[in-house]
């Protein structure tokens, strides 16, 4: 049986772990991973670039500038079909923006949307103003989230229906 000292120990050593996991930098997050090559679109300095990215999941449609290694960058996100009809609840999504070299590797991630508890039918809306680490040669997307399904009883939270949590996601890869 574990003392009440090493009990303590035990959650004090867990809460330092989780602090500092909590504490690591968004840009390096998948730093060398490789992103799907169809899901990478080359970065170019022209007066407003616009552009679209569709996956099962989610609708990205997003338009940026880009002058002087800064990249402003605004748009949407809507869920696809599939959630909208099969799911009640969105816990939690992230969608990032990865800046990647020619050979389509991370080089550093940023945060586009970070959300919690939403309804599959609402649009996200960003507006970010990044800088472009040296290197970049194109932009990449990706994305993680948890979704709360129905159960097809159609009573919501009340009802026995069956539903579960369902996590996506559609990240770039480990390189070889």
């Amino acid at each position: 049986m574990l003392t009440i000292d090493k009990r303590v120990s035990g959650w004090a050593f867990a809460l330092m772990l989780l602090a500092l996991v909590g504490c690591q930098s968004s840009a390096t997050f998948y730093r060398g991973y490789q992103a799907d090559k169809a899901n990478v679109s080359p970065l170019t300095q022209v007066a407003e670039q616009q552009g679209r990215w569709e996956t099962f999941d989610l609708d990205l449609n997003y338009r940026y500038r880009y002058a002087d290694r800064m990249l402003n960058i605004s748009g949407a996100i809507d869920l696809g079909l599939y959630h909208e009809i099969n799911t009640r609840l969105i816990r939690t999504l992230n969608v990032y923006l990865f800046f990647v070299d020619d050979q389509a590797r991370v080089l550093e991630t940023a945060w586009l949307v970070r959300s919690a508890r939403f309804r599959p039918e609402e649009s996200l809306s960003f507006a970010k103003s990044l800088k472009v680490p040296a290197g970049t040669a194109a932009l990449a997307f990706g994305y993680d989230g948890e979704a709360r399904e129905d159960g097809g009883d159609g009573r919501g939270d009340r009802g026995g229906g069956g539903g579960g949590l369902h996590i996506f996601s559609n990240l770039p890869k480990r390189g070889r």
